[in-house]
């Protein structure tokens, strides 16, 4: 069974929805593929959590800003092979070492259909191999119409993160709807992610009010009051 991707009238489908939607034709397309490189995690039977802005948009609905790259804590599951990190915090140089053996190993092994995907060591080695960076190359049609500084590719910033407590959520994208709405269609495998566990939205604004160096206590000073803060949430 083929991917809706996978169909040579794909291009035209991204231009139907991006009309009907009064969205980009890229953006359409990449909406597509970070739900896709989703599933594809959790097809493969990765424990997979959720977070950050896209999760908010895509899991939640409390921000219509498009988010592009996929926030995440990728335990082995059923990829037993896959090496453990013992620690996410220690500088030491075995800590480091295993955690860059676990980004390495879920690169060469994590498959999506239709895309590569690539390990962005640089980057990841910046953060001390905290965040492993991997680039899901899909094809990117359209990408000179992407917005300034969007990337061609998805993102995934995998690391460690709260992830109690969490929401379970279904995904779905605009080109996974427009299908839908036109009825079953055996021929297409469903790609749509299925409970996924999305970290709930309180945890994302504790971590924003942490980042910002505030406290529940201090929320009444300017610099991190509810307004402040809610503009930068958004």
């Amino acid at each position: 069974m083929r991917f809706v991707h996978e169909d040579p009238e794909f291009p035209d489908l991204l231009r139907v929805v991006a009309g009907a939607r009064g969205v980009g034709l890229a953006l359409v397309g990449k909406d597509y593929w970070v739900t896709h490189a989703l599933w594809a995690l959790h097809e493969q039977g990765f424990d997979v959590w959720f977070k950050g802005g896209t999760s908010l948009a895509k899991g939640f609905g409390l921000i219509e800003r498009f988010s592009e790259d996929l926030d995440l804590k990728v335990e082995p599951g059923r990829q037993v092979d896959m090496p453990r990190v013992a620690s996410w915090k220690s500088g030491g140089r075995q800590a480091t070492a295993r955690r860059r053996a676990s980004a390495e190993w879920l690169a060469s092994h994590l498959d999506v259909a239709g895309a590569r995907v690539v390990l962005d060591a640089e980057a990841s080695a910046d953060s001390g191999w905290r965040t492993a960076h991997l680039h899901v190359l899909y094809p990117a049609l359209h990408a000179a119409t992407l917005p300034t500084g969007m990337r061609p590719y998805v993102l995934l910033e995998v690391g460690s993160a709260r992830v109690v407590p969490f929401v379970v959520r279904d995904m779905t994208s605009f080109v996974h709807d427009h299908v839908a709405a036109a009825g079953p269609l055996p021929e297409y495998a469903d790609n749509r992610p299925r409970a996924v566990h999305c970290v709930h939205p309180l945890v994302t604004l504790l971590e924003k009010l942490d980042a910002l160096g505030c406290s529940p206590g201090s929320w009444r000073r300017s610099a991190c009051s509810p307004r402040t803060e809610a503009s930068t949430f958004t």
